[in-house]
């Protein structure tokens, strides 16, 4: 099923408008779930707005480290780098550390941090991340479930300078919207799951069978059904309902 989510969807009273420069985002995401590069289109508007080497969006299980959600955009990690990250590196990235040990809901970046002197000296800043042409990162966590964390991460290259105290601000106010979006998603793919399995479930009956949501569209037929409307039988489908020919027998069909 296709879930076109309006404006209201992604607000609420309490929430508060992101600044006026990067409302423009909340169009690309609207648009996340109508189509397979809603994700990849907003996601490279983030990364060319706020000018970064690359951002992520990534939902990730805090014990094993598996992922069941990433996008991407800006400069890919190579598999060598992906792998030494995870193999050296994850337990001791100082931005995920400061984002896992503090509020949600807040980016933190690089050199933002107290002890930003000693993450620039660090094992992992300097055989990771300056190789990769990687000057500051920045990253937040939007939401917990669970043992699955939402985190939105980007980083800089040196020409790109170092993130400013008015633009992690201007990303916190999205964050409570990318939060409604992704949330939107997994509501969207639950949804997908549950009409492949009506699917395959009516394809089961030898008798023509058709199952409808709670507004009395069509959510899944089997064949038989089909060829039933097909057939002229006074059974027929108008405006994705089910209706009867005969219109006192349709009113007391749709009772």
């Amino acid at each position: 099923m296709r879930l076109f989510l309006p404006m209201p969807y992604l607000m609420d009273v309490s929430m508060q408008l992101p600044h006026a420069e990067d409302a423009f985002l909340l169009g690309y995401l609207l648009e996340v779930n109508r189509g397979a590069d809603g994700w990849s289109r907003f996601m490279q508007a983030v990364l060319e707005h706020f000018n970064l080497r690359s951002s992520h969006l990534m939902v990730m299980n805090s014990q094993t480290q598996a992922m069941r959600f990433h996008i991407d955009a800006g400069e890919a990690v190579s598999s060598e780098y992906a792998s030494a990250y995870v193999e050296n590196y994850v337990h001791t990235d100082e931005i995920m550390g400061a984002v896992k040990s503090s509020p949600i809901g807040q980016f933190y970046a690089t050199n933002m941090l107290p002890d930003a002197q000693e993450i620039y000296a660090s094992d992992h800043y300097k055989n990771w991340a300056i190789p990769q042409g990687i000057a500051n990162g920045a990253a937040a966590c939007v939401f917990v479930d669970g043992e699955w964390s939402c985190i939105m991460a980007s980083n800089r290259r040196t020409d790109q300078g170092p993130y400013t105290e008015n633009e992690l601000s201007r990303l916190n106010a999205l964050l409570p919207f990318v939060e409604k979006a992704v949330t939107s998603s997994f509501v969207l793919s639950e949804s997908s799951k549950n009409e492949r399995r009506a699917k395959s479930i009516v394809k089961t009956f030898r008798i023509p069978v058709a199952v409808l949501t709670e507004y009395g569209e069509v959510w899944a037929m089997n064949d038989s059904m089909q060829q039933l409307v097909d057939s002229r039988s006074g059974i027929l489908i108008e405006d994705k309902s089910l209706h009867l020919a005969n219109p006192d027998q349709d009113k007391l069909f749709n009772i």
